[in-house]
């Protein structure tokens, strides 16, 4: 089951022509979030595509990573990523198709420290996790105080055991409005 909210903000079918304003940012643990958004950048034509990397690295160990990560929200640290897209790079898009894990109930940190980098003032921002809980968990509420300038779509949660697959990239599709 792929749970989604679609209200509100689409992108327009001409959009899938227009990949070049599109830029596709993940964040991936597991692997699940780094596969869904390599996938959809194939279907769109090669839009740009950016991976949120962190300077100090997670445990390879779920329950390790689990507790790091629970720590970093009760702490609401924000961890250093090692780069960001630039102002002037950023000026290009349009839009933000952001792909991310479940992390203790919301994205990770550093998906928040990401946003907080750049410039999001009228940026169109959609928002796609990946989890094995099927749900979008308090990530829209903690994105929407990470760029509150931005214009936030309603989320779409893709479970990680199939965001290697033909289907997830289909219902992406749906969501953004292009099926």
């Amino acid at each position: 089951m792929i749970a989604a909210v679609q209200e509100g903000l689409r992108l327009t079918d001409r959009s899938i022509y227009m990949a070049s304003d599109t830029l596709i940012v993940y964040y991936s643990w597991s692997g699940n979030s780094e596969k869904l958004a390599k996938n959809l950048n194939e279907a769109i034509f090669s839009s740009d595509i950016f991976k949120i990397r962190t300077k100090r690295k997670y445990s390879t160990s779920f329950f390790v990573a689990a507790f790091q990560a629970g720590r970093e929200k009760r702490k609401k640290t924000r961890p250093e990523i090692i780069e960001t897209v630039s102002g002037k790079k950023l000026s290009k898009y349009e839009r933000i198709i952001l792909i991310y894990p479940i992390w203790d109930g919301s994205c990770p940190m550093a998906v928040l420290t990401f946003l907080e980098s750049i410039k999001t003032e009228g940026l169109d921002i959609f928002p796609i996790s990946t989890s094995s809980s099927v749900t979008l968990g308090s990530s829209l509420r903690d994105i929407r105080g990470s760029a509150p300038e931005a214009n936030i779509a309603e989320g779409l949660a893709v479970p990680g055991k199939v965001a290697d697959t033909q289907k997830a990239v289909n219902t992406v599709f749906h969501y953004l409005g292009l099926r």
